[in-house]
């Protein structure tokens, strides 16, 4: 494959990626000179993979995530259903680089919503869209688990829950 010394779209600031087992890496491996990801200020992965055995889309991401520091919104969407997911919640914290501020995710359950929020405290805000409605938590439950962390806001609708975490750390 022929590599270009200048990306073919130079201005591109959102991206999305469709990942799935049937992606070659090769495919993956040239999107650098399609765009330049310098520029990339907000992700959206659509993943469809099994990442415990798929260590080159797992290496994808990471290569990526490497070239693409100026992005600050991440939103990744995922069939967390059973029979469908190959990708956990765990795995979606894991490919979450540390200078993201802003996440769109999907959750099954207030569990998956701890496990980012434990795993991802480098985080501004957080959209967590659950699978179905009826796995919406209540208004109760979200309440009682929010208020276990300080400082923050939050808005439910029909189906998504929006946390926006305010950081402000006062040194004495």
């Amino acid at each position: 494959m022929e590599f270009l010394s200048h990306p073919l779209f130079r201005r591109v600031t959102h991206l999305t990626v469709d990942l799935d087992d049937k992606c070659p890496f090769n495919v993956c491996h040239s999107l650098s000179n399609l765009i330049d990801l310098t520029l990339l200020t907000q992700l959206t992965l659509n993943l469809n993979f099994d990442f415990t055995s798929d260590m080159n889309t797992r290496e994808y991401l990471t290569n990526i995530f490497k070239q693409t520091s100026n992005i600050h919104t991440i939103e990744i969407n995922n069939n967390l259903s059973i029979l469908n997911s190959h990708v956990t919640i765990e795995d979606i914290c894991q490919l979450i680089p540390l200078y993201i501020k802003h996440l769109q995710v999907t959750v099954k359950n207030l569990n998956d919503m701890k496990i980012i929020f434990d795993r991802c405290q480098f985080l501004s805000s957080l959209t967590f869209r659950f699978t179905s409605q009826k796995s919406i938590p209540s208004t109760k439950l979200i309440e009682s688990f929010l208020n276990i962390k300080k400082d923050l806001t939050y808005r439910k609708d029909d189906s998504t829950i929006r946390v926006w975490l305010n950081q402000f750390n006062i040194s004495k």
